[in-house]
């Protein structure tokens, strides 16, 4: 057995600057949008949107939707959040963010979205919990996401 003395605050001093390096090291980083965002979304008809995410500090993130295009600037903290223009419902579309890399955002609609509370009525329905409703335009189907008192699920 062989026994060495360790300078255990030089020691632990190295280790927090490696960690920070490694945790604050852009390479590899990508643009992203928060959890919020994902495709079959519907997002509220007739006011500005917003949409936000993370990514490298001063990366350029570009967003198209609906013919619209935004550009934001990741900032210090790693975040960036474009609004995008009032929008008004129709066919399904592409939401579009790029950065480093692209994310394309499927069967985006634009329509009205509630959301509600369900009672003792809505829990023989199962509908027990938060619950959210969206009235798509006209020829598309209506969507909600339920998260229920159990395990949430989501339908289309």
């Amino acid at each position: 057995m062989i026994m060495m003395k360790v300078n255990l605050a030089k020691l632990s001093g190295r280790l927090v600057f490696v960690s920070m390096l490694v945790l604050t090291n852009p390479a590899g980083a990508e643009v992203k949008v928060d959890s919020a965002f994902g495709d079959h979304m519907v997002l509220q008809r007739e006011m500005q949107v917003p949409v936000w995410g993370t990514g490298t500090p001063d990366e350029k993130v570009p967003v198209s939707f609906h013919g619209q295009a935004k550009a934001g600037t990741v900032d210090k903290a790693g975040k960036w959040m474009i609004r995008l223009d009032a929008l008004k419902p129709g066919a399904p579309a592409e939401l579009t963010v790029k950065g480093d890399n692209t994310i394309t955002l499927q069967d985006v609609l634009v329509g009205e979205v509630w959301l509600g509370r369900g009672s003792e009525a809505y829990q023989t329905l199962g509908w027990a919990g938060l619950f959210l409703c969206v009235a798509a335009p006209a020829g598309h189907s209506v969507r909600h996401l339920r998260r229920g008192l159990g395990p949430g699920r989501v339908q289309h």
